[in-house]
């Protein structure tokens, strides 16, 4: 084994990749990402540019791509394009050159209000950052057979501003969620997301082009729980919806609350994930449930400290 090159290996998952390489005893060579700005429709990345994002890769046997603008909150058209969108193709096309494959982290937001998330071509995109991240799966699933998409669904970790965010509501008076309670929350543990993404790019056979992320056992009653210590007050189903069905509504005179409106939605009303390819091969989260509350206190003496 030549080792794992981890492009975007000092960001928030990079960084977990990395470390979950090294416990697994493989070398993780960091490779900076390139800055790239653009649209749809800019110049495709020059054949010396391929090839010197070919020669930082090299000899590796494997690329994850855990670079980009992480923030679905996030507004800028050409940095989003070029972070999330450009760069994911340029990667594809020096893997392919090389003959290794590409695990390429993407996000669920792709499929933005489906009744479910999975690993199919269905894109319901709602905002520039989910857009600009169906333009990167679509960059790197044009190159190529040796690549994988992954769809990781929401990302928590400590110290993540959304982490904090959702602890603080979750510890608030407006602690809340849509009648039962009991729908699939699609958050994950930043320690499984990297784990995934490193089963991914060491698995000995052929892997599926596009690979969602499992659900992890967590419901919108338990996730606020969890983040907050006490559970959270249940609203009626019917009254959920209209807020976020008003809340969408403003999205159309304000694009920049599209990202807040559908948090709101998946906070109180979930969204289902379908079965898993990785379920599948036997992968299970290293962490389970109770990390959500281990990370939790963490969170809540750093806001404290804060």
């Amino acid at each position: 084994m030549s080792g794992v090159a981890v492009v975007g290996a000092t960001g928030f998952v990079g960084d977990a990749v990395v470390e979950r390489l090294r416990t697994r005893g493989v070398v993780a060579k960091s490779v900076r990402a390139p800055r790239i700005s653009g649209t749809v429709g800019a110049p495709a990345p020059t054949e010396q540019e391929v090839d010197a994002v070919a020669a930082e890769i090299a000899p590796c046997t494997a690329v994850i791509n855990a670079a980009g603008v992480a923030d679905s909150l996030a507004g800028g058209i050409e940095h989003l394009d070029g972070a999330n969108g450009l760069l994911p193709g340029l990667l594809a096309r020096a893997c392919n050159r090389l003959g290794v494959r590409l695990v390429h982290i993407s996000s669920a937001a792709v499929q933005g209000r489906r009744p479910g998330l999975d690993s199919t071509l269905e894109y319901q995109p709602f905002s520039a950052y989910s857009r600009s991240k169906v333009m990167g799966e679509q960059a790197v699933l044009a190159v190529g057979d040796n690549v994988c998409v992954y769809r990781p669904p929401g990302v928590h970790a400590r110290g993540r501003a959304v982490t904090c965010a959702v602890a603080r509501l979750a510890s608030s008076p407006l602690r809340s969620v849509a009648s039962p309670g009991t729908d699939n929350a699609p958050q994950a543990l930043l320690e499984n997301v990297a784990d995934a993404a490193v089963t991914l790019a060491l698995y000995s056979g052929v892997v599926p082009r596009v690979v969602h992320h499992p659900a992890e056992g967590i419901t919108t009653s338990g996730l606020l729980t969890a983040l907050g210590s006490k559970p959270p007050h249940v609203v009626p189903r019917a009254a959920a919806q209209l807020v976020v069905a008003a809340a969408q509504n403003a999205c159309r005179c304000s694009t920049g609350l599209a990202g807040q409106a559908r948090r709101l939605e998946v906070l109180w009303l979930g969204q289902e994930q379908a079965h898993s390819w990785l379920t599948d091969i036997g992968w299970k989260p290293p962490v389970g449930t109770g990390g959500w509350g281990r990370m939790t206190i963490a969170t809540n003496m750093d806001l404290e400290d804060a």
